[in-house]
């Protein structure tokens, strides 16, 4: 960081970094070319060093929605400069995790937020689903489901549709097949944090196209059985293996 004083540049030697008003800790250096050292009294401030060029903020050392400012300084005494104080900067939640998902050949559609067992830096808090409905009459809505997880660590989506299936242990979201416009984008933003420290890291799903079965008549004499594979060749679905499964 520089001061400027007149047309002369001068380069602050002391920054006091502030969290929340409050002081953290303090650096300084020799000159310009030096690094930038913690002072001794700040000695046991973990997660803030400095180098030659810069100070540098490891992830979580400071918590979502803190105010961070940097004051710096030049000289000391009677000659020390004015203070140029940075503009406040909100520390924003880690990003979290994209969402899994998983298209299964029944053309069903799983989405699930994505928080590893002992994860716990940048859990997934809510997940939007913002997808095109489509009706069994043919029309077509634009439609966002809000997946939310409750102090309790349970899932619950407000005025969820009938077609959809939610796992409130996991977050895991269902839809049935052919609920969604086959073919267009399905758009899942996992969000971590409330309000201006949030993040989220969205991603863009694919439908699957229209998943129709049809079947053919099996005609068979009285008394016999139909078999195995009589049964198979009667079903036309795409994507078929064994429609005795």
């Amino acid at each position: 960081m520089n001061t400027h004083a007149g047309n002369v540049t001068t380069y602050a030697d002391k920054l006091v970094i502030k969290r929340n008003g409050n002081v953290v800790t303090t650096f300084t250096r020799h000159n310009n070319t030096s690094p930038w050292v913690k002072e001794a009294s700040a000695a046991n401030v973990t997660g803030i060093a400095g180098t030659n060029n810069d100070i540098t903020v490891a992830a979580g050392t400071f918590n979502p929605a803190d105010t961070i400012q940097v004051v710096a300084t030049q000289g000391s005494g009677e000659t020390i400069s004015d203070e140029q104080r940075s503009d406040d900067f909100t520390v924003v939640a880690p990003q979290p995790n994209q969402a899994t998902t998983k298209i299964w050949q029944n053309g069903h559609i799983d989405i699930t937020p994505n928080n590893p067992t002992g994860h716990l830096i940048n859990p997934t808090q809510a997940m939007d689903i913002a997808y095109t409905e489509k009706m069994g009459n043919g029309a077509e809505h634009s439609k966002t489901i809000n997946v939310v997880r409750g102090q309790n660590n349970q899932w619950t989506i407000a005025n969820k549709p009938d077609y959809v299936t939610l796992d409130a242990h996991t977050g895991k979201v269902t839809f049935n097949a052919n609920t969604v416009k086959p073919n267009s984008a399905i758009t899942i933003t996992p969000k971590a944090g409330t309000g201006h420290s949030a993040s989220s890291n969205p991603s863009t799903l694919t439908a699957p196209a229209a998943h129709t079965v049809n079947t053919t008549e099996i005609v068979k004499d009285y008394g016999s059985n139909v078999t195995p594979a009589e049964i198979n060749n009667a079903v036309h679905v795409a994507e078929k293996r064994n429609a005795n499964d």
